[in-house]
């Protein structure tokens, strides 16, 4: 509070400063008194005579002018240690002093009642009459009244101002420092109130570990008051074993003088356990010396569980992210990668370690497939525009090994609480297969497509044949063999042959077509088709067979096509000679990828490659379309036909091809688990027969023609033109006592019953019927699994006489078996 605040009585007490003026009016004789400035009351009167005492100042007219001249004396007093001297109106002599303290005007030391010369007895008579005094007593106390020199009187005066003034300042001084003592303990009450309202564990030490304070949070840790703590060390607070710890701690960080941090596990009086940050500092006292430290531990014990539980959360994203399918890349908010998960790791050859820091475009090369370009990666344009992104179609991704792969992906941003980018994600996935598998696909739509047609011509065209093949061959046999014309019957006889040939191929893209299958060995058929189609070329051709390889279910004449288009086509690629390598494995069903038609099943790999001129990348995906050629001369079946049979075999083929180094194709097949039995019949011997044979069919020259057969090979006939008749006419001739040895029923009749359900009927009828399954689509599966359906045999149109004959003989012959049934 400052000093204007204060009066004399805030400074000095009234009561010790009186004997000093009862002293120096006993020594002096002078009289004394101290009077507030601003309240002009008397303090203090000392040694005041009787003159005034009892007269000027009991009197109150008396008294007023005793006051009036008191103020006249110490108005505008203004320096300390200044002395004023006048007359009172009653005659004596006063003099003033004032007390100031550091330019505060506090109060004034009056002295006097003193005469510098013998009074004159006239006036103090005039006044007792004037003031109604008893002139007696009035003149008895004037006579008492002392007279000194002037100068005495001024010294004395000016001793007693000194001494006032010395007694105000020391109270001064004392207000002082009581207003700083209470400051003091307003600040400390203060900081004890601000530590105490700290959570943290506060509390300091000196050097030998004795405590010298803490905070009611330590206080509660500890489990007594601050009071009982102070002056005790961990010893006394503590267990022995924490306080071992403690004192250790405590030696390290006053042996190195710098602060110290650690964690560590504390125990509350009721057996909360926590966990503390432990900071120790040193305490550094006003001249620079280090007194002791200051020890703070914070409870982390929530901030630990949700680290933990963050790690956690961590772990099971980090589990997550490698359990997904797809690769995934995250990056800063510059594009640099910060995340890696495993598939990314095995797709672009960088492990996380190696990846982290570094640039997306560095980790995730991808390049146009078309264009053979770098493209820019989706992360980039996702920073650029603030928004999801994807990789343009015909996106390959380059590992670090330089393995290409076909990927699809796209990029999100990672946006923080408050919505700006902090990173990105980049989620992408190998679909190379998956592309694989779909150009498969479509391709089996084509020829699927070309396949309703070409099986419909090839059947029609099989009926038509037969007639021509079947007139021919009679006709033969009905002349002379030496006569001219046989030459001319020989001639159209093989043509007609020839094409039968080519409805074989066109049947191989029938809808629902199979391939007559038996159980073999491929490696003679591969190498007999190769050497056949390569005899006089320029071309040699190696091959390389695992040993033992496995056996397939296959068509023997469709797998010889195959290879035979196929090294073909290497042939014609290398026209001045070149190598062929053919090469087969067999691959177990663990290693069968998921584009095959039967992954999880082992198979054999067929590769055939040549070192010819290759095929441009931009025909590599229509080569195994129908009437697709880069050759002038070629059809454009071909390859088709090679995809459209390895596809009916339940197998898979791809091709590889650079342009300048050559052509790989590499053919899957699935290893046999069935035998499949189905057998035609050649003889070139006619043989001969007798019984009753019916024939249906709905072409009418068929039944004329297989009439003349029977008739010529000693069978009697009967004929129906659709399933429904030929059930009806096998119950006729039953109920009338008549047999038939056998029925040649045609398996599709348009528009009416065909064979399989006129079967079917005639079992019913007759379980011992005995029937032969004939149709224009040789790779109808009935036709392959003839015994299933309940015929007792099947022959293919066009066929031979021969053949019919030594095919009715078999079936004719033939036990009734359980299986007619079936």
């Amino acid at each position: 509070m400052p000093i204007g605040s204060f009066t004399i009585w805030d400074l000095v007490d009234i009561d010790d400063l009186k004997p000093l003026f009862d002293g120096f009016s006993a020594t002096t004789g002078f009289s004394a008194g101290l009077v507030d400035q601003s309240s002009n009351e008397v303090l203090i009167s000392s040694g005041w005579g009787n003159l005034c005492r009892n007269f000027h100042r009991a009197h109150p007219e008396s008294a007023l002018a005793c006051q009036d001249s008191n103020q006249l004396l110490s108005n505008n007093l203004q320096t300390a240690g200044e002395v004023r001297i006048g007359q009172c109106r009653h005659g004596l002599m006063d003099g003033c002093t004032p007390i100031i303290v550091e330019g505060r005007h506090l109060a004034n030391i009056f002295s006097g009642q003193v005469f510098f010369a013998p009074p004159d007895p006239k006036r103090f008579r005039r006044q007792a009459k004037l003031y109604n005094y008893d002139q007696e007593a009035y003149l008895q106390a004037l006579a008492e009244t002392p007279v000194i020199s002037e100068e005495k009187y001024i010294a004395s005066l000016r001793f007693l101002a000194l001494l006032a003034t010395t007694v105000t300042k020391i109270g001064l001084a004392n207000r002082h420092s009581q207003t700083q003592q209470r400051k003091i303990e307003n600040q400390k009450a203060l900081l004890s109130c601000l530590i105490n309202s700290i959570p943290d564990l506060i509390y300091y030490k000196d050097r030998e570990g004795v405590y010298l304070g803490c905070n009611k949070a330590f206080a509660d840790f500890a489990g007594k008051p601050e009071e009982e703590i102070v002056g005790k060390n961990d010893f006394d607070l503590f267990d022995e074993e924490t306080a071992c710890s403690y004192r250790e701690q405590d030696r390290a960080m006053l042996v190195s003088g710098q602060a110290n941090r650690n964690q560590k596990w504390g125990l509350y009086p009721d057996g909360k356990k926590v966990r503390l940050e432990a900071v120790k500092a040193p305490y550094i006292g006003p001249t620079g010396q280090m007194l002791g430290l200051v020890g703070v531990n914070r409870d982390i014990t929530r901030l630990k569980q949700a680290e933990d539980q963050l790690a956690e959360e961590r772990e099971l994203l980090l589990v997550t992210l490698r359990s997904l399918g797809e690769g995934v890349i995250a990056t800063d908010n510059n594009g640099a990668v910060v995340l890696v998960n495993e598939v990314a790791e095995q797709l672009t050859g960088w492990r996380q370690q190696e990846a982290t820091g570094r640039t997306i475009a560095e980790v995730f090369r991808i390049l146009n497939e078309q264009t053979g370009q770098p493209c820019a990666t989706s992360v980039q344009r996702v920073l650029d525009s603030d928004a999801i992104a994807s990789a343009a179609n015909n996106t390959e991704l380059i590992s670090r090994d330089g393995t290409r792969r076909q990927i699809t992906s796209s990029a999100s941003p990672i946006r923080a609480t408050a919505g700006n980018i902090i990173g990105t994600v980049l989620i992408f996935q190998d679909v190379t297969e998956q592309l694989h598998m779909e150009q498969a696909l479509r391709r089996v739509d084509k020829l699927e497509s070309l396949g309703v047609l070409a099986g419909g011509v090839a059947h029609d065209f099989n009926n038509i044949l037969t007639a021509i093949v079947g007139n021919i061959s009679l006709a033969g046999r009905m002349i002379d063999p030496e006569h001219q014309i046989q030459d001319l019957l020989a001639t159209a006889e093989k043509a007609s042959w020839r094409a039968k040939d080519l409805t074989k191929q066109l049947l191989t893209f029938a809808q629902g077509g199979h391939p007559i299958k038996e159980t073999t060995s491929i490696s003679s058929i591969i190498q007999d088709s190769s050497q056949f189609v390569l005899y006089g070329s320029p071309v040699a051709c190696n091959f390389h067979n695992t040993e033992n390889l496995w056996l397939v279910d296959i068509d023997t004449g469709q797998i010889s096509q195959v290879i035979q288009n196929l090294v073909l086509n290497a042939r014609h690629a290398m026209p001045d000679g070149g190598c062929i390598d053919i090469y087969c494995d067999n691959v177990p069903a663990e290693d069968a990828g998921s584009y095959l038609q039967h992954p999880g099943k082992p198979h054999i790999r067929i590769t055939v490659r040549d070192n010819g001129a290759g095929i441009p990348a931009k025909y590599l995906a229509s080569i195994f379309d129908p009437y697709f050629s880069t050759k002038q001369e070629g059809s454009g079946l071909g390859l088709a036909i090679v995809h459209s049979i390895i596809n009916k075999h339940g197998g898979y083929i791809e091709v590889q091809s650079q342009v300048g180094k050559g052509t790989t194709f590499t053919i899957f097949i699935p290893v046999a688990d069935q035998v499949f039995t189905a057998i035609e019949p050649q003889t070139t011997r006619l043989q001969q027969g007798s019984g009753t044979i019916m024939v249906m069919d709905d072409e009418e020259c068929l039944l004329e023609l297989t009439q003349q057969v029977l008739n010529h090979l000693g069978y009697q006939s009967v004929t129906a033109r659709n399933g429904a008749e030929a059930v009806e006419r096998y119950r006729e001739l039953l109920q009338n006592g008549e047999t038939l040895d056998a029925v040649i029923m045609d398996l599709t009749i348009p528009g009416g019953m065909g064979g399989k359900d006129a079967m079917k009927a005639i079992l019913e009828i007759d379980p011992q019927a005995k029937a032969i399954a004939s149709s224009g689509y040789s790779s109808d599966p009935i036709m392959s699994h003839f015994r299933e359906y309940g015929f007792s045999g099947a022959i293919s149109k066009p066929f031979r006489i021969e053949t019919l004959a030594q095919l009715l003989a078999e079936v004719i012959a033939e036990p009734p078996t359980a299986t007619n049934n079936s």
